[in-house]
């Protein structure tokens, strides 16, 4: 979702064949301290390991991340979100996304044999189900081929017990649904690691920078401090004890 191909010429990077940047351009934007912050601040990287746990689909769930499922969905769309307004603010993806970057929405609604949908068996052989359909759970919606389907906007789980998993098309379903979820997080999960920590070796390179002009100037204060003090103790040795402490060093 976040991948693209770079090019180098010179001091140019460009990306996707299309969008030119300066050498150093994409770092500096990257360096920007008041998006890590907040992506640290807000533990993005802890919530979103949480709400793969609770949104991973199986017969042996929580009671609580059962009946909580659309909620936590909900929640972590709202998260994403969040950093997704991080992501489109910083190159190359200000240019190379679109507004259309696949949701977990998307992905939910492609395991929607999961999912209670309100509809009773006949409803499709009826015709119930048009572009003009809604209900709690879904909306209708016509395809380029002029078929009708069901766009999920509620997400309560269908109870699945260990027996269902017995068929092949249902456990296979299931695995394919987890795997895709999981995926999804994931790719949020190492980008937001790796922009942490570019940010995390600036800071480290930075402190330790200071350090050590910290602790050079702090030596070379001792040095002066010490030959100040026996350059004092040198004149007053001479002026009363006639002791040219100076001369003999």
């Amino acid at each position: 979702m976040f991948n693209f191909r770079a090019y180098f010429w010179g001091n140019d990077v460009y990306i996707n064949e299309k969008y030119r940047y300066d050498a150093n351009e994409i770092l500096t934007a990257y360096l920007n301290v008041s998006h890590a912050k907040k992506v640290l601040k807000a533990d993005f990287v802890g919530k979103l390991k949480e709400f793969k746990r609770r949104l991973t689909i199986s017969p042996y769930m929580d009671y609580y991340d059962f009946s909580e499922y659309n909620k936590n969905v909900y929640s972590a769309m709202s998260v994403l979100e969040d950093i997704n307004q991080i992501i489109f603010s910083l190159p190359p993806f200000d240019k190379i996304l679109e507004l259309s970057l696949t949701k977990l929405d998307d992905i939910l609604n492609s395991f929607d044999l999961f999912f209670e949908d309100g509809l009773q068996p006949t409803d499709y052989s009826y015709g119930i189900v048009d572009e003009n359909f809604a209900n709690e759970y879904e909306y209708g919606e016509k395809d380029d081929c002029e078929n009708y389907y069901l766009r999920l906007i509620r997400f309560d789980l269908k109870p699945l017990k260990e027996s269902d998993l017995e068929d092949n098309y249902v456990g296979e379903e299931l695995r394919e649904a987890n795997r895709n979820i999981s995926a999804f997080f994931d790719i949020y999960i190492k980008f937001l690691r790796a922009y942490t920590q570019v940010q995390q070796m600036i800071y480290l390179s930075v402190f330790l920078l200071r350090t050590m002009l910290e602790t050079h100037l702090l030596s070379t204060l001792l040095f002066f401090f010490l030959l100040s003090i026996f350059i004092t103790l040198s004149i007053i040795s001479y002026f009363f004890f006639g002791c040219k402490v100076i001369e003999q060093v």
